[in-house]
């Protein structure tokens, strides 16, 4: 663990199990820090209001505070070259560390991805996606959940893949719009990271119900390929860990398609389980608490449409 990490890891308050990840930058003057104690002792002797209200109070300081950049001693010289370069750039600093670790700390392939990054988002009108209207067809077929958060606070999500008939709205002339979805879906998931002072998230993509049918579809493939391919060049050192379970033998017939997309450090972290629930659910629970799983995956918790909650 980084010299430089601080960690809440688990605050229970009034029964509410919340996670917190923070950290603070070595300049950072640690004076100027809201505790735990000056917030509560005082309010342990006044109304529940207003505890409730120095409570709101807390959290908010510590969802503030988890965006502080966490550097590597190796990283800070680095980052502050690749900051002076990139300045001109509508960007975060969270944003600037991912695209410098994607590229592995070198400073102009970073540099490259991250301007690259910015046209795609421009082009593509990403910053205004978020009051696209989803057409109502595709709303209702590609559902999309959030389960909870797993061991380290980062928020984990449900694709029902194999329950999904891309053929069958695709096949209604809604190709471009399932991919603009797969963009919105993607700043969704992102605005969440952000509100819960994280840059990562993981996913459980279950492939039950998944046919040779729906598989040897190119349009299909081709479509995943293309939304692949931009999450790989503009959502670089966000995902966790992605579970594919219930996976049947058809599946391979497109996997092969799009595994050459895949960068070699996402490809690591997908996890590729057939239906033995035995051996994905085990997986799962190692970590993930049940807490963040529904109940058909080993755990209690309640799955949210991210689009309709």
């Amino acid at each position: 663990m980084p010299k430089h990490f601080v960690r809440a890891d688990l605050l229970l308050i009034f029964g509410f199990r919340i996670k917190f990840h923070y950290s603070f930058i070595r300049s950072q003057d640690t004076k100027s820090r809201t505790t735990f104690s000056e917030l509560f002792i005082p309010s342990v002797c006044h109304s529940s209001a207003i505890l409730l209200e120095n409570l709101a109070i807390f959290l908010q300081t510590l969802i503030l505070s988890t965006m502080t950049l966490v550097l590597l001693d190796e990283e800070v010289s680095v980052f502050e070259e690749f900051r002076t370069l990139t300045v001109d750039l509508n960007v975060d600093e969270t944003t600037r560390l991912r695209f410098l670790r994607a590229r592995d700390l070198n400073v102009k392939r970073g540099e490259e991805m991250l301007r690259r990054s910015v046209e795609w988002r421009e082009s593509n009108e990403i910053e205004t996606i978020s009051k696209w209207e989803i057409p109502s067809e595709i709303l209702k077929e590609f559902r999309m959940y959030f389960t909870g958060l797993d061991e380290q606070g980062y928020p984990v999500y449900l694709i029902p893949l194999g329950r999904w008939d891309g053929r069958k709205i695709l096949g209604k002339g809604l190709k471009e719009e399932s991919i603009k979805f797969m963009y919105r879906t993607l700043e969704t998931i992102m605005a969440a990271c952000r509100d819960l002072g994280v840059t990562k998230f993981s996913v459980i993509v279950d492939n039950d119900g998944l046919t040779l049918w729906k598989c040897a579809h190119w349009d299909s493939i081709e479509s995943s390929i293309r939304v692949i391919k931009d999450f790989e060049s503009n959502y670089p050192e966000t995902l966790v860990n992605a579970y594919l379970v219930n996976t049947p033998t058809v599946f391979w017939q497109a996997f092969k398609f799009i595994k050459p997309v895949l960068a070699g450090n996402t490809l690591a972290k997908i996890n590729i389980f057939d239906s033995d629930k035995k051996k994905w659910s085990a997986a799962l629970l190692e970590r993930i608490p049940k807490d963040a799983l529904p109940n058909e995956y080993g755990g209690d918790a309640k799955a949210f449409d991210i689009h309709l909650a």
